[in-house]
Parts: C-alpha cells; structure tokens; sequence
C-alpha cells in the first residue's frame, strides 16, 4: 500500500492494474442490466469480473424463474439434513 507524506495510510489505494478500472467503470456505466448481468468475484487477494452479454434469457427471466422454484434451492440445508435421524 501507498504511503502518504506523513507516514500514514491513504483512504484509498492504488491498484497494480489501475489501467483496467476505466474499462470496468466503463463497462458498469453502459450495460444494460435487462438484458446483460456484471459481477465481481472477491477471493482473497484476487479480484474476477464477469460481464455476461448474449444470455439464453434476460436476468429479469432468470429471476423469475428462480423465485418460482425457489422451494428447490433451499439455501444453507443439505439432503442430509432434512432427512429424519434415526434414534438408538
């Protein structure tokens, strides 16, 4: 990290690739989220950005469709738990 002239930490740090920012702010400035998705996967020190164009179906669809069978996905609950213990 950057150091300012007193010693100290500055608020906000200068990426090694500073360069592909602008093309992320760009990108994040002019999709279109009706019909595109961008996300940005953190994982410790390395950073991935995803820009989806081109989808079988648009976010807005996908939303929908995982909503309708949200009952499926059952977050944080494995087969294993909702199965009945046995007692001995």
């Amino acid at each position: 990290m950057r150091e300012t002239n007193d010693g100290s930490n500055p608020d906000t740090a200068i990426l090694p690739h500073h360069f592909m920012i602008a093309h992320i702010l760009e990108a994040v400035d002019n999709y279109d989220p009706t019909t595109e998705v961008i996300f940005l996967l953190e994982s410790f020190e390395k950073v991935t950005f995803f820009y989806l164009k081109n989808l079988p179906i648009t976010p807005p669809q996908c939303y929908g469709q995982v909503r309708k069978t949200w009952d499926e996905f059952k977050p944080g609950v494995s087969a294993l738990q909702s199965e009945p213990k046995c007692q001995i």
